[in-house]
């Protein structure tokens, strides 16, 4: 309820309108004044007065300018676009995208918006089950389904590992400074546990394999657990990396026929050096803050000559792989299906740029490519195999 007198009310309207008129003769009389200055500003001053239309069209930005500028400045800074992406895993990835904020750091963990790695892993592995399968045969899909569980749950857990370890390293990289770990997301308590339940759901995926895949699979937690530390006490962690990633392969093998042979060793050899190689490439993306964080890595140690080395290396792989197939009882058409392997490659060495990050990323994202390639030509050799004895 208002009880402010009548005569109150009349007073302050009274006051009001007086100082809405001297306000307005002020403006009027700074107009005049800003219409007669030599200022070199005035011409513009005054067409804001007069015609504020005009000037806004000329000195305000478009809506459609302005959403141009955010939209550049989203892409320049992804922290912009995401609070929390990880920088190699590249803008609008599924897991910024879709993933609840709850278990977005463990799925970055897992490198799951980066799944180039869990192809890298797998499709090796299937080969050895294509390989491995009886002749005239496509690999066990129930088993490739199994492996599939099994590359990404151990994938997840090996590079969870290798972040708890290489946390303070990677708060001194550009690339890796935004992982979860290095950029409190995640504690390393959280990503230990995490780790456990990962490596649990890999090596539960072979309990239902023989004995001999099972046991295996241990030295595949070995191979994961070591690798991290591979980086402070050799110039070589690739080299490493290429033994631990491929380990798969053997599993292929040993879940088909609960033992080991010749055929498995050499494609299992052959998968290490080309691991070596597209790693290498990798490792050139932090090649200078490597040095300064002191970090050894092949890159570093091969340096000019890493073009080479890994022309070698990959060609390498090429022999040991076909020998593989070769001594796996594959004919012909297998030689003629691994010749797009060879084509791939060879364009991947001759036309990486090792000074651009952009372009080695690039060069180790093609190797999927490289991977499916193997798949098909190790799946279509076995498959002729029943096509010859016709």
């Amino acid at each position: 309820m208002n009880n402010q007198d009548p005569q109150d009310n009349l007073l302050d309207k009274d006051l009001r309108i007086n100082s809405f008129n001297s306000n307005e003769t002020t403006l009027s009389d700074s107009q005049q004044k800003l219409e007669g200055s030599d200022s070199p500003n005035s011409s513009s001053l005054s067409e804001t007065f007069a015609q504020p239309e005009t000037y806004c069209s000329k000195h305000i930005p478009s809506l459609q300018e302005t959403k141009a500028v955010a939209a550049t400045s989203n892409t320049l800074n992804p922290s912009l676009n995401q609070q929390h992406s990880v920088a190699d895993a590249g803008l609008n990835n599924w897991v910024d995208r879709f993933a609840p904020g709850a278990i977005r750091p463990y799925l970055q963990l897992m490198r799951v918006d980066r799944p180039a790695g869990i192809w890298l892993f797998f499709l090796p592995l299937c080969c050895s089950l294509a390989l491995a399968a009886e002749p005239g045969q496509p690999p066990s899909f129930r088993l490739m389904l199994l492996f599939f569980i099994f590359a990404t749950a151990m994938r997840g857990a090996g590079c969870t590992i290798n972040d708890m370890i290489d946390r303070d390293l990677d708060s001194q990289v550009e690339r890796t400074r935004s992982r979860p770990i290095p950029s409190g997301q995640v504690t390393v308590l959280q990503a230990g546990i995490f780790a456990i339940v990962l490596l649990a759901i890999g090596i539960g995926t072979t309990l239902t394999l023989n004995r001999f895949t099972w046991m295996l699979t241990l030295g595949s937690v070995l191979l994961l657990t070591l690798y991290p530390f591979m980086k402070r006490i050799t110039w070589w962690p690739q080299a490493f990396l290429g033994i631990t990633f491929n380990w798969g392969i053997l599993l292929g093998w040993a879940a088909v026929h609960g033992h080991l042979s010749y055929s498995a060793w050499l494609l299992y050899a052959g998968g290490a050096f080309w691991t070596f190689g597209y790693d290498t490439i990798y490792a050139h993306q932090d090649k200078s803050d490597d040095e300064q964080a002191n970090i050894r890595s092949s890159a570093r140690a091969l340096g000019s000559k890493s073009r080479q080395v890994v022309a070698l290396s990959y060609a390498i792989a090429m022999v040991l792989m076909t020998s593989a197939g070769l001594s796996g009882g594959l004919g012909g058409w297998f030689i003629v299906a691994l010749v797009p392997v060879g084509i791939q490659l060879t364009l991947q060495v001759s036309q990486v740029d090792l000074n651009a990050p952009s372009s080695c990323l690039e060069a180790f994202k093609s190797n999927q490519i490289v991977g499916v390639c193997l798949l098909i030509a190790f799946t279509f050799g076995q498959l002729m195999q029943s096509a010859s004895a016709l």
